[in-house]
């Protein structure tokens, strides 16, 4: 214990120490000069007998220090002041680094985020998402209906709890400004499942689920801050929702957040019960989801038979549970699911950047340890063993690393900025911050890349012949074959790395460029749209709600500026009401998949302001209302699916959603993308609004001058008819459209960024060995020009030299990417994932910029006076 005090003691007071020692040496040969005579031999005698002073010094540091320490310490010194001695090898190193290091963090960071980080509530792994399933459906959700998930929570006893969960759009009125409000529907159980509590108040009581009891309400932070100026005394108060009173129970706090998978875009503004969904008690309605806490100890796959078991019973008792599954899954895999591909192919992407930037930085040092050979040779003849150089080289790794690591921290606080901006639709991704997992992950990474790039000049710097390395002109003349493939190779692996990513990037820009042409069947430019949700308590009637909006589209057709104004429940890549129709004559036999289309009501302009085609027969009128033949309209894609060899016309369907009236198609329209350019257009039915009224519409309105100008007026016809109803989503056309290939654009861009990352650092690292090529066969090449060679042969001879390289790259990164870009196949449209034009054109790109890269240096070399060339050496 006093031995390792001492040792401490020596790291803070080794100065003292040393000149305690100077001293008590000199006391003793002081003593032994004194006992011999006190003259000069005396003195010469007792310093023979003494020993050497130096070997004793050092002895005594071992027994007092930690010579590791002290090593290392030395050696941190040396490289510090060997990077300070080369200021542009540092820079350049430690910005490469950096510019790797950072690109990694910021896009791990988001991964973190979406896809690793537990969901911001307590014991979330226990949570789960349960829903329907139908085999006999052609598409469905995560949905199932509101009676399902009560025989659910009541027949199982695999869960703590469960709650039924589904969005909602209601109308706060009251005051000069009525406000649609995104809601949560849910049943009281969520908060439990969830163990949040509010800020104030408390929160749903089980029996508000019912009728009677149900007129509570909960706000969300944000909406406690704008609308009631952050009033503790809100809660007990009554404010109007959907023209009924509703008393205020709750204000969440400010982080809670949920759903969580809800973008920044969309922020919940209130929870309530769910009596104000007409669909409640409907079984065939499955607009609900489920999500649930499992009991401690037991697990998904336990939940899930029991669930399966509980479905088997229910499709016993009640036919419209028949055929019908039931899935659950964990809720931290269901958030994030729909990004986790793109997101791991950009973090692959991010790696493959990283890996570059290693191989142009150990090209460096590579160059930089043929430059210190001769001082490694001194060194070593000075004594310094291999193990000790090497010690020294990877100090020199790490501190470039530790540099790049630093630097690249602050490039990703920037970058995951501008992340936050381009990146469109990621669940959770406002959450990313650079967290304690995050910084973990960077230390990782930092130490990884002082490895990757330092480890191979490392060893090529400690392999020495001293007799080479000290001769006069050693260092050029014996530079070492082996150093030079070394560099060669690094530079390959950078051409092929850099192909990989430019082919990812080429087939992403030409999916979205072939996506971008894509006709959606409307005409995006001058329309503007905007939705309505009538409130039912003021609206309950159907005929109510056609004349609402038949009034609507009057006074909007009316505006100066308007050419047309139309609405729908369904409107391309913005709402959808798809469901069970029945084709007369097309009925399924028992086990068949059910026929499922989209079923939109529209006013009679809808398709005039929405620009669709009219293919035959005619649209509808106000006179198709109640009291007329029910009619309906079909799209290309339900004609050629349901009569594929008839024609449509005069054939009856039928809206499997309550009505039970045939339809008689007067009319065909052109297919629309309903869920974005990159799907195909699926059948639908369209109903006239006069025959199936409905109280949600989004309103399409043409119009002959810019959309965003008429914004005011389309509120002002509206309020004219009703004074407390509000506007929601109000945006042009062509911003919908752009929002649906937000996130191929996002992709593209992120990855088109990297690739051009990688062929930048590419370019350099060709150049770079090039260059150094050059300066190292000056002399050569002064003897080939002196016997007769031309500038142009040295130009072919450089530049062939970087060419075979950059060809031998292309080869092998061509290999890597027809592996590879396979695992894009999921986001391309319109082209393969092994796709030759695009392999062909970044093959040419790539061989392109090495040539060029090439030049500079071949130029230098046949610009060589041949006489300054030979007096070089």
């Amino acid at each position: 214990m006093a031995r390792l005090w001492r040792k401490l003691l020596f790291l803070f007071r080794r100065h003292r120490f040393e000149s305690e020692l100077a001293e008590e040496m000199q006391h003793h040969l002081n003593l032994k000069t004194h006992a011999g005579g006190g003259n000069e031999e005396a003195r010469y005698r007792a310093r023979r007998e003494f020993g050497n002073s130096m070997q004793l010094r050092e002895r005594s540091r071992e027994l007092w220090a930690w010579r590791g320490l002290e090593e290392l310490a030395q050696d941190l010194h040396y490289a510090i002041r060997m990077l300070r001695r080369s200021p542009g090898f540092t820079t350049i190193a430690v910005l490469t680094l950096a510019l790797g290091v950072g690109a990694n963090t910021a896009v791990f960071s988001v991964v973190n985020t979406v896809l690793l980080r537990p969901l911001p509530y307590p014991e979330s792994e226990r949570l789960v998402q349960m829903w329907s399933t139908n085999p006999n459906a052609d598409r469905w959700g995560i949905w199932t209906a509101y009676p399902r998930f009560v025989d659910w929570r009541r027949q199982s006893t695999s869960f703590e709890e469960m709650a039924a969960v589904r969005t909602w759009v209601i109308n706060l009125s009251g005051g000069d400004h009525p406000e649609a409000l995104f809601a949560v529907v849910t049943s009281s159980q969520l908060f439990n499942v969830l163990r949040v509590q509010p800020m104030l108040g408390r929160t749903f009581l089980p029996e508000e689920d019912q009728p009677g009891h149900d007129r509570v309400i909960i706000l969300s932070y944000s909406l406690w801050q704008r609308r009631f100026s952050s009033e503790r005394a809100v809660i007990g108060r009554a404010i109007d929702i959907d023209r009924q009173s509703y008393t205020v129970i709750g204000v969440m706090p400010r982080d809670f957040r949920f759903p969580p998978n809800l973008t920044a875009a969309y922020g919940i503004d209130a929870w309530l019960p769910p009596a104000p969904d007409p669909s409640r008690d409907e079984r065939v309605s499955n607009n609900y989801y489920v999500v649930a806490r499992l009991k401690r100890g037991v697990s998904a796959a336990h939940a899930q038979a029991e669930m399966d078991a509980i479905n088997h019973g229910l499709a016993e008792q009640h036919f419209e549970d028949r055929g019908m599954g039931v899935k659950v899954s964990g809720w931290q895999q269901q958030v994030g699911g729909e990004v986790r591909p793109a997101l791991l192919i950009l973090m692959v992407a991010i790696a493959l950047v990283l890996l570059i930037a290693c191989a142009n930085v150990a090209n460096l040092l590579l160059a930089r340890g043929a430059a210190r050979q001769r001082e490694a040779a001194v060194r070593q003849a000075l004594g310094a063993g291999r193990a000790r150089l090497i010690r020294q080289l990877l100090t020199e790794s790490a501190l470039l690393a530790v540099f790049g690591g630093a630097g690249g921290l602050l490039i990703a606080y920037r970058a995951i900025d501008v992340l936050l901006r381009l990146a469109p639709g990621i669940p959770r991704l406002a959450e990313t911050t650079i967290d304690p997992h995050v910084l973990l992950f960077t230390g990782a990474l930092t130490l990884a890349t002082g490895l990757i790039f330092g480890v191979v000049p490392v060893l090529q710097g400690s392999k020495i012949d001293l007799h080479d390395a000290l001769k006069e002109s050693g260092t050029r003349l014996t530079a070492g074959s082996t150093r030079a493939r070394m560099r060669s190779v690094l530079v390959i692996a950078e051409m092929a790395l850099a192909l990989m990513l430019l082919a990812g990037a080429g087939l992403l820009v030409r999916s979205f460029v072939s996506v971008q042409e894509i006709d959606p069947g409307f005409n995006a430019k001058n329309l503007l749209t905007a939705t309505v949700m009538l409130p039912p308590s003021k609206y309950p009637e159907p005929w109510r709600q056609a004349a609402f909006f038949r009034e609507v589209m009057e006074r909007i057709a009316s505006i100066p500026g308007v050419e047309s104004a139309g609405g729908a429940d369904s409107a391309p890549m913005l709402s959808n009401d798809a469901g069970p129709v029945s084709i007369e004559g097309h009925e399924p036999r028992p086990g068949e998949m059910e026929i499922h289309a989209e079923r939109p009501k529209i006013t009679p302009d809808y398709f005039r302001a929405m620009g669709m085609r009219l293919l035959r027969g005619r649209t509808f009128t106000w006179a198709d209302n109640e009291s007329a033949p029910q009619v309906a309209m079909i799209n290309e894609a339900a004609a050629r699916q349901y009569w594929p060899n008839e024609d449509a016309m005069g054939k009856r369907v039928r809206l499997d959603d309550g009505g039970t009236a045939w339809r008689q198609v007067i009319g065909v329209v052109g297919d629309v993308r309903q869920d974005g350019l990159a799907k195909a257009g699926r059948p639908e039915v369209y109903a006239p609004l006069a025959q199936s009224p409905v109280p949600y519409m989004v309103l399409a309105v043409r119009t002959r001058v810019a959309p965003e100008s008429l914004v005011g007026a389309v509120r002002r016809a509206v309020k004219a008819v009703d004074k407390d109803q509000p506007l929601f989503q109000i945006q042009t056309m062509q911003q919908v459209v752009d929002d649906s290939v937000s996130g191929r654009r996002f992709q593209m861009s992120l990855l088109a960024i990297f690739a051009s990352v990688a062929l930048g650092l590419a370019a350099i690292g060709i150049y770079g060995l090039m260059s150094y090529s050059v300066s190292q066969r000056v002399h050569e090449i002064g003897i080939r020009m002196a016997l007769g060679a031309k500038r142009a042969e040295i130009l072919r001879l450089v530049v062939g030299q970087g060419m075979l390289l950059a060809m031998i790259g292309v080869a092998l990164g061509i290999g890597g990417a027809l592996l590879l870009t396979r695992f894009l196949s999921g986001l391309l449209y319109g082209v393969g994932a092994n796709d030759p034009v695009t392999f062909l054109g970044v093959a040419v790109l790539l061989s392109t910029v090495a040539a060029l890269a090439s030049f500079i240096p071949a130029w230098r070399a046949a610009r060589i006076d041949p006489m300054e060339a030979l007096r070089y050496e």
